[in-house]
């Protein structure tokens, strides 16, 4: 086995070609924020300016565009030079907090991101505009129930993290920075006495990590570790999650791994082996992908004997295929039962369903068994353990429940959501009812 060990600095540049496993050391940094963004969930004020925008249907009782302010200071004296009915209101900002126009530039700069805000059937529907286009179309979807608050804040810990942009001021020049956030669709430390208004303002959270640089015959990767908030950064590895992207890609859920779990980025195989605080160092062990490493990716093919086995030939019968990996002990997925029944009966046309039951045990499957036959799920049932060497979900690296992966004619995945409110985000994905 050949072991090759490097140290990078974050912003070193340096080109790896893999012939068979290498091991890499990467010297990591500390991501830093502006002292303007808050450290914890905010309500960013909201606008009816939805003229400016593209890519929303209108549905103007229920609809807002709101803001995610990452330049505080810069965005205050922007909107205090607009002469609209808020200018009073920024330039008293500027003067509360003692702000030094002078440090600020006289040219507007992308303070904030645009947010879409929908409320329909009970939902609260969430687009963030985070390459900063106007356009709501080229983006993600997401979507929150509004049963509890509970859920609302379990729907969040599953959600997506959002890479934004903005500009600021230093040392005399304008500086394109960017951040990590995470949208939240409510947070009870704010107390609105207008409960429309705790519905249709942004919450959001900025996340730190450590990061680093890996480049991969000519491809670069960005290294993430992220930081519990609780405990800050320590030397027990099990305390963290992980991301390997390749750089300027939208971190999804699935892109964060424990430690030791292997994980495919493209064409390689990735495992992180040893992590230190202290050093700000990553151990990271490489090797390229086989033909029996598939189906963990958008983009990627699952293997014709697997589409078989589990979807015999009708896969190739409807363009969508939608495999939907539930479990008899999980809540979410039971809570979530109604909907995946609806959406197969609207779509019977349109897709082939197949429920994947993860049970720990022979006693998990048989009440899997009961819940499919008192729910009467009538369509194509698989039961299986959740620690079989070869079942679907160890296959498929799915690792949270419930999860929806969808895949085409040719067995290529085309979309992958992770935990309740999934089935929404799909039918609004791929145009179904």
């Amino acid at each position: 086995m050949k072991k090759i060990i490097i140290l990078l600095a974050f912003f070193l540049n340096t080109n790896l070609i893999l012939f068979g496993q290498t091991t890499v050391n990467i010297k990591l940094e500390l991501s830093t924020m502006s002292k303007e963004i808050p450290s914890v969930s905010t309500p960013i004020l909201f606008y009816k300016d939805i003229d400016k925008y593209k890519g929303i249907e209108f549905t103007m009782d229920s609809l807002w565009v709101g803001r995610v302010v990452l330049n505080r200071e810069q965005y205050w004296f922007d909107q205090s030079k607009l002469h609209d009915s808020l200018n009073q209101y920024y330039l008293d900002r500027l003067s509360e907090f003692d702000i030094d126009i002078q440090k600020l530039s006289n040219v507007p700069l992308k303070t904030y991101i645009p947010v879409l805000i929908k409320i329909k059937n009970g939902k609260k529907i969430m687009i963030v505009d985070s390459n900063n286009n106007h356009d709501f179309s080229d983006d993600d979807v997401n979507i929150f129930t509004f049963k509890t608050n509970k859920l609302f804040l379990d729907n969040y810990e599953n959600s997506n993290t959002f890479r934004v942009n903005y500009e600021k001021l230093l040392d005399n020049k304008i500086k394109s920075l960017y951040l990590d956030i995470k949208i939240k669709p409510l947070d009870p430390a704010y107390k609105y006495q207008n409960k429309v208004d705790s519905i249709r303002a942004v919450y959001f959270k900025p996340f730190s990590y450590l990061q680093g640089n890996l480049t991969l015959e000519s491809e670069n990767f960005v290294i993430s570790i992220s930081k519990n908030s609780r405990i800050g950064f320590t030397d027990k590895p099990n305390y963290f999650t992980y991301s390997v992207v390749p750089e300027n890609h939208k971190i999804q859920y699935f892109d964060w791994v424990k430690f030791n779990q292997k994980f495919k980025i493209k064409k390689y195989i990735l495992q992180i082996v040893e992590f230190s605080a202290e050093n700000q160092t990553v151990s990271i062990t490489i090797r390229p992908a086989t033909n029996t490493d598939f189906g963990w990716n958008i983009g990627d093919y699952i293997p014709e004997n697997i589409l078989n086995e589990y979807f015999p030939s009708d896969y190739k019968k409807k363009n969508l295929n939608i495999a939907n990996f539930w479990g008899s002990w999980c809540s979410s997925c039971i809570q979530e039962i109604p909907d995946i029944i609806k959406l197969n009966k609207n779509n019977l046309e349109l897709i082939n369903l197949v429920n994947i039951a993860c049970e720990n045990n022979q006693e998990g499957i048989n009440k899997a068994k009961e819940i499919v036959a008192n729910k009467k799920m009538d369509w194509k049932q698989v039961y299986t353990t959740v620690d079989g060497v070869n079942s679907l979900n160890k296959l498929l690296n799915v690792t949270t429940f419930p999860t929806i992966i969808v895949f085409d004619h040719r067995g290529m995945i085309i979309s992958r959501e992770v935990g309740l409110g999934n089935i929404d985000t799909i039918k609004e994905k791929l145009k179904l009812n």
